[in-house]
C-alpha cells in the first residue's frame, strides 16, 4: 500500500531467483497485454530440474491443486504464455487494479487460499491470469507449514475455503455447491475419528 510505483509484485521468502531477468520479464508481458496479472513458474529447491508449481486450478467445491507439480521442467518454460485459474508467486499487477480491489490479499484468511480468493476477485473485476513460463524461480516448501500446528492449518484451511465461496460466488452457484463441500467437511471428519486423529477431527468443526 505504501509503494509509489506503476506496479507491485509478489514474492515469498521461500523463493529465490535464479534468473536476473525475471522481473524485466513479467513487466513486458505486463505491458503488452494490458488489464492482466503476471506470474512466473517455481521450480523444486532442491531440484530445479522438476516443476514445483505452474499454477493452480480451482474446482466449484472451492479446492485448489498446483499444476504441473513433479513434471520434468525440460522445454516447458518455451511453451506459450496461457490463462490460469489462480495465480502463484512470483507475480506482478498494477496498482489501478490493487486500488481497485481495495485489498490484494484478504488478511482475514490469515493463511491457506487467499491466492485464491485474491483470483477469483481477479476474474470478476475482469482482469484476466496469464501465467509466463520463461519467469522462474526456486521454491523451498515447509518453511512456515512445521511452525504450525495440525489444528490451526486445519481450521483456517476449510474455514478459508467457505470464505472464498461465501465472497465470490453468485447465490445459484453458492447454493449448488456449498453443500457438497460441507459433504466433503463431514465425510473427512468420520475419516479422522477412525483413523484417531482427534486435532484433524476437532479442527473441522472449531
Amino acid at each position: 500500500a505504501n509503494a509509489s510505483g506503476n506496479y507491485i509484485v509478489l514474492v515469498n521468502n521461500d523463493n529465490k531467483v535464479i534468473d536476473p531477468k525475471w522481473l524485466r520479464i513479467l513487466v513486458e508481458e505486463k505491458k503488452k497485454r494490458g488489464n492482466v496479472v503476471v506470474f512466473g513458474k517455481l521450480l523444486k529447491w532442491d531440484n530445479p530440474k522438476l516443476i514445483d508449481a505452474a499454477g493452480f486450478a480451482l474446482n466449484w467445491a472451492g479446492y485448489g491443486w498446483m499444476l504441473h507439480e513433479n513434471e520434468p521442467d525440460d522445454n516447458f518454460s518455451k511453451s506459450a504464455a496461457r490463462k490460469c485459474a489462480v495465480w502463484q508467486v512470483p507475480v506482478l499487477f498494477d496498482r489501478e487494479l490493487y486500488n481497485y480491489l481495495g485489498e490484494f490479499l484478504d488478511e482475514t484468511f490469515v493463511i491457506i487460499n487467499d491466492e485464491i480468493d485474491s483470483s477469483l476477485r481477479i476474474w470478476l473485476s475482469g482482469y484476466q491470469i496469464i501465467f509466463i513460463p520463461k519467469v522462474v524461480m526456486l521454491h523451498k516448501r515447509n518453511v512456515v507449514a512445521p511452525h504450525l500446528s495440525v489444528e490451526f492449518s486445519q481450521f483456517h484451511g476449510r474455514k478459508n475455503t467457505l470464505l472464498l465461496m461465501l465472497k465470490n460466488y453468485e447465490l445459484k452457484t453458492l447454493l449448488k455447491w456449498l453443500p457438497i463441500t460441507l459433504l466433503i467437511f463431514f465425510a473427512a471428519f468420520l475419516y479422522y475419528l477412525k483413523i484417531k486423529r482427534k486435532d484433524h477431527a476437532k479442527a473441522i468443526f472449531k
